[in-house]
C-alpha cells in the first residue's frame, strides 16, 4: 500500500489538492446551512456562473436577513445591477478585502466570485449564532420532510379504504377540569372565603390538572359543554349541580404531586393503556433525540479529526517511501565498498575537519560581509547625490528648451508680421501724396457745394410741405363735405354713386403721392448723412497711416535685441551640453 500511494497522489499538484479541500469545505457548509446540493463530489470550477452567484447570495441572505434578498439574481441590467450593488456593500460591510464590483456578478469572473464564496462561507461557518447555521435543526427537518414524503407515496399508491378501519385506536381522553368559575344556581359544600383561598393557593393551573397533553383538547371540549347544557338542565330540574367535592379537592391537590396517574381511575382499562404507552413512548422518543443531539457535535469533530489524519498519514507515506529509497541506496553503495567500517570511520573524521573549516570560512565571510556592506551603503549614497543632480540638470535642460521653442515661435510671428508692415509701407510710398491731397481737395470742394445744394433743397421741401400740409386739410375738409354729400344723393342718382368712387380713387392716388414724397426725402437725409461719415473717416485714416511707420521702427528695433537673447541663449545651451557630457564620461 505505501508503494502505491504515492504513485497515485504525484500526478495531482499540491495546489489542486488544496482547492479540493476548500471546495468540499464549502459545499458541506452550505449543505449544513440548508443549501440544496445535488452532488457532493463536484468542484466549484465545474458549476455554472449562476450556481455560484445564487450560492453567494445565500449566504448574504443568511448573515443578513434584514436586507430582504431575492433568492437568485432577477432579469433585466437595470435589476441585475441593483442587486449587484447591494451585494458588493454587503460583502464590504463584512471587512472583505478582495477584488470587488458590480462587474464580478453581472458578467462571468469565476475567480474573484469563487474568493467571495470561500470568504463568505468562513463567515457563515464562524456566525453560530445566525438563524440559517444550525444543522441540528435543520437534519431534523430534511429528515421529517422525507419521511412525510414516503408517507404520502404510500398513502397515494393504495386505494382508500373504508372510513371504520381509518380510525385511531386510541379514543379521545377527556377528564375532570375545574376553573375555579362558579356558575348560577350552583351549591357549595364551603365557604365563598374558603373556594377563594382554594381557587387562589392551591387550585393548579389547567395544565398542571392533566397528566397528558393529548387529554387537553377533548378535557376542554367537555367543559363547555357542560357550561352549554347547565341553563337547559335548570329549567328542566332544580338540580343542585356541586363542580367537584371538599374530598376531590384534597385528593386533586395532594395527589397531582405525589401520583399523576390518580385521574386515570376513572377511565377505562383500555384507554389507561393507550395513555401509558403513548406517555412511554413520547419519553422514549425525547431520550433518543437528546442523545442524537449529544452525539452530533461528537461525530462531525471525529469527522474532521479523520480528514486531517488522512491527510498527515499521506504526507507522512511519501516522506518515508523518501527515506526509505535513500537508505537502500546509500546501504548498497557502502556494501558495495571493501572494508567499510574503516572507510565509514574515515569518512566520518573527515566530515568533521569539513565542518570545522566551514565554521571559520563563516566567521571570516561574516567579517568581509560587514565591510563590504559599508563600501556598499557608501556607493548607494554617492549614486543617490549624482541620480540627484542628473534629475536637476534634466530639469534645467527642458526648461531651457522650452524656452528656446517659445522665443523661436514669437520671433516667427514678429518677422510675419514684419513683412506684412513693409508691404504695406511700400504700397503707401510708392504713390504720390500730392495727388491724394488734390483729391481730398477736390471731394471736400464738390461736398460744400452738396451742403449748399442740399440746404437750398430742404428750404425749398419745407415751404413745399407747409403748402401741401395746408392743402391736404382744405382737401380733407372738401372731401368729407363731399362725401356726405354724395352719400345723401346716392339713392337718387346713379350719377352720384359714380362721382363718389372716382373721389374715394382721387383720395387714395393723393395719399399714395404724398408717401412717396416722404420717401424721397428720407433718402435725401441719409445720403447727406454718408457724406458727412466720409468726411470724418479721412482724419483717422492719415493719423492711421502715421502710426504704423512709428509701429515699424520699433519693430525693427525689438527683432535685433531677440535675436541678440536667443545667441546669448544658445551659448549657455552649448556651455550645458559641453557640462553634461562631462558628468555622463565622470559617472
Amino acid at each position: 500500500m505505501t508503494s502505491e500511494n504515492p504513485t497515485t497522489q504525484s500526478n495531482i499538484p499540491p495546489g489542486d489538492e488544496f482547492a479540493r479541500d476548500i471546495d468540499r469545505i464549502v459545499i458541506s457548509t452550505l449543505k449544513n446551512a440548508g443549501y440544496a446540493i445535488e452532488l457532493e463530489d463536484r468542484r466549484l470550477r465545474n458549476y455554472n456562473f449562476e450556481e455560484i452567484v445564487n450560492m453567494v447570495i445565500f449566504c448574504i441572505r443568511n448573515l443578513f436577513p434584514e436586507k430582504n434578498l431575492p433568492e437568485s439574481m432577477p432579469f433585466g441590467m437595470q435589476n441585475r445591477y441593483r442587486m449587484s450593488i447591494q451585494l458588493v456593500e454587503a460583502v464590504q460591510s463584512i471587512n472583505y478585502t478582495g477584488e470587488t464590483g458590480y462587474h464580478i456578478f453581472m458578467y462571468s469572473n469565476k475567480e474573484p466570485i469563487r474568493n467571495i464564496l470561500v470568504f463568505l462561507s468562513d463567515q457563515l461557518s464562524r456566525n453560530e449564532n445566525s438563524s440559517a447555521f444550525r444543522p441540528k435543526e435543520i437534519g431534523k427537518k430534511i429528515n421529517i420532510k422525507q419521511k412525510v414524503k414516503e408517507a404520502l407515496k404510500e398513502s397515494f399508491s393504495k386505494k382508500n379504504k373504508d372510513c371504520h378501519l381509518r380510525l385511531t385506536t386510541t379514543p379521545f381522553i377527556s377528564l375532570p377540569l375545574e376553573t375555579g368559575i362558579i356558575l348560577p344556581a350552583q351549591k357549595m359544600d364551603c365557604k365563598p372565603i374558603e373556594w377563594k383561598e382554594f381557587v387562589v393557593q392551591k387550585l393548579p393551573y389547567i395544565d398542571d390538572q392533566l397528566p397528558n397533553d393529548r387529554c387537553f383538547l377533548p378535557s376542554v371540549v367537555s367543559l363547555n359543554a357542560t357550561g352549554l347544557y347547565f341553563p337547559k338542565r335548570l329549567k328542566k330540574s332544580n338540580i343542585s349541580f356541586s363542580p367537584l367535592s371538599n374530598n376531590f379537592f384534597k385528593l386533586f391537590v395532594d395527589d397531582s404531586k405525589s401520583n399523576p396517574n390518580s385521574f386515570l381511575r376513572t377511565l377505562n382499562p383500555l384507554q389507561v393503556e393507550s395513555v401509558a404507552q403513548l406517555s412511554e413512548t413520547e419519553k422514549a422518543v425525547i431520550e433518543v433525540e437528546n442523545k442524537v443531539n449529544e452525539i452530533h457535535p461528537r461525530v462531525e469533530k471525529v469527522s474532521c479529526e479523520l480528514e486531517k489524519a488522512t491527510r498527515t498519514t499521506s504526507q507522512l507515506q511519501k516522506m518515508l517511501t523518501e527515506k526509505l529509497s535513500r537508505q537502500s541506496a546509500l546501504e548498497r553503495s557502502l556494501n558495495l565498498l571493501p572494508n567499510s567500517e574503516e572507510n565509514k570511520e574515515k569518512l566520518k573524521n573527515i566530515i568533521e575537519k569539513n565542518r570545522e573549516k566551514i565554521l571559520s570560512l563563516e566567521s571570516q565571510t561574516n567579517d568581509h560581509k560587514l565591510v563590504l556592506l559599508k563600501k556598499l551603503a557608501e556607493l548607494q549614497k554617492v549614486e543617490e547625490e549624482k541620480l540627484v543632480k542628473k534629475n536637476v540638470l534634466s530639469e534645467n535642460i527642458s526648461q531651457l528648451r522650452a524656452d528656446v521653442f517659445s522665443v523661436v515661435e514669437q520671433i516667427e510671428q514678429r518677422k510675419i508680421l514684419y513683412e506684412q508692415l513693409q508691404n504695406r509701407a511700400q504700397s503707401i510710398q510708392g504713390e504720390d501724396r500730392s495727388v491724394h491731397v488734390q483729391r481730398i481737395f477736390k471731394f471736400i470742394e464738390n461736398l460744400k457745394k452738396q451742403e449748399t445744394e442740399i440746404l437750398k433743397i430742404i428750404s425749398d421741401m419745407r415751404d413745399v410741405q407747409k403748402t401741401i400740409n395746408t392743402e391736404s386739410e382744405k382737401a380733407d375738409r372738401c372731401f368729407v363735405a363731399a362725401s356726405q354729400f354724395f352719400k345723401e344723393h346716392v339713392s337718387t342718382d346713379n350719377f352720384y354713386a359714380k362721382a363718389y368712387q372716382s373721389l374715394l380713387t382721387v383720395h387714395k392716388l393723393i395719399a399714395d403721392i404724398i408717401q412717396v414724397d416722404s420717401e424721397r426725402v428720407h433718402q435725401e437725409k441719409s445720403v447727406a448723412q454718408l457724406e458727412y461719415e466720409l468726411l470724418n473717416h479721412e482724419t483717422p485714416v492719415t493719423e492711421a497711416l502715421k502710426d504704423i511707420q512709428v509701429d515699424i521702427v520699433e519693430l525693427k528695433s525689438e527683432i535685433a535685441e531677440i535675436e541678440s537673447s536667443i545667441k546669448k541663449k544658445e551659448k549657455d545651451l552649448r556651455k550645458l551640453m559641453g557640462i553634461n557630457k562631462q558628468n555622463v564620461s565622470m559617472l
